[in-house]
């Protein structure tokens, strides 16, 4: 399952990188860490004789360990070959569920970085960019966490439409609820609230929507739902919900919004006040 370096894309050697820093950090393997007299500098190695891994690197801050990108697979023969992800997943104590989902939010952080680093155009400089031109720009996610794009879920397609780097704007999908099937905590009025949020037309919209599906605002209330989550929901069972009436598909209504680096998170790209 190795691999040579020359395969291994900028993403596939950060991932590996960070994985190894984590699994070393964290403690979840044994490992002998050796002093190289070179810069403060160290060997770390880890697992068996069989197969034996080893990299180069250093503490810093915090006592986290920063490694170098070369990450070699020394075999039982001593024959050395640049590591796999699978087979340094495979070094750790954890059932094979476990690490099919780890290799899975692994490759997916790959190949998303991969569509990033190939099809979004990264400034030179972020240095006077608005706090919004930000949240499409830092494209390089979380610099410990090995599956810093994982967004389990999430196609190609998915992340070009609702992912940061895509910066596209997109409107919410809204549904209408049964209320006693609902927990509201609002800071005033329901209506009143509605009505400063999404304006007079927007509500009067949803409003309308929700009457011309034989619902009323005294048995349903609104539920705005990111359009992936929308989707999503429908592969999971509210088919039956919506059959029942317990749930009122509205549409996509209101202002355009857009992704922060958390994904889940949204700022108004129309009012950004």
């Amino acid at each position: 399952m190795s691999q040579s370096k020359r395969a291994l894309t900028k993403s596939t050697l950060r991932v590996r990188r960070q994985l190894v820093e984590a699994i070393l950090f964290e403690q979840l393997v044994p490992y002998n860490e050796k002093p190289l007299y070179n810069d403060n500098e160290f060997l770390y190695q880890f697992g068996s004789e069989k197969r034996m891994f080893q990299c180069v690197g250093r503490r810093t801050s915090f006592d986290r360990i920063r490694l170098h990108d070369d990450i070699d697979m020394v075999e039982e023969n001593r024959s050395i070959q640049s590591a796999a992800i699978e087979d340094i997943v495979e070094e750790l104590a954890a059932n094979s569920s476990a690490k099919n989902q780890l290799m899975h939010e692994l490759k997916q952080t790959i190949q998303l970085s991969d569509w990033t680093e190939k099809y979004v155009d990264i400034p030179k400089s972020r240095m006077h960019l608005s706090y919004e031109q930000l949240e499409s720009s830092i494209t390089e996610g979380h610099l410990y966490h090995p599956c810093y794009k994982a967004w389990t879920g999430f196609s190609f397609l998915d992340h070009q439409a609702f992912g940061p780097e895509g910066n596209r704007p997109f409107k919410l999908y809204w549904a209408a609820v049964r209320r006693k099937d609902m927990q509201l905590c609002l800071p005033q009025d329901e209506s009143l609230f509605w009505k400063e949020e999404l304006g007079d037309s927007v509500y009067d919209c949803l409003s309308q929507s929700l009457l011309s599906l034989g619902g009323n605002l005294k048995e349903y209330t609104f539920v705005p739902i990111h359009p992936w989550q929308w989707k999503a929901l429908h592969t999971i069972g509210i088919q039956p919900l919506i059959e029942r009436k317990d749930v009122l598909p509205l549409g996509r209504f209101g202002d355009d919004y857009s992704a922060t680096q958390s994904v889940r998170t949204l700022w108004n790209v129309t009012n950004l006040l």
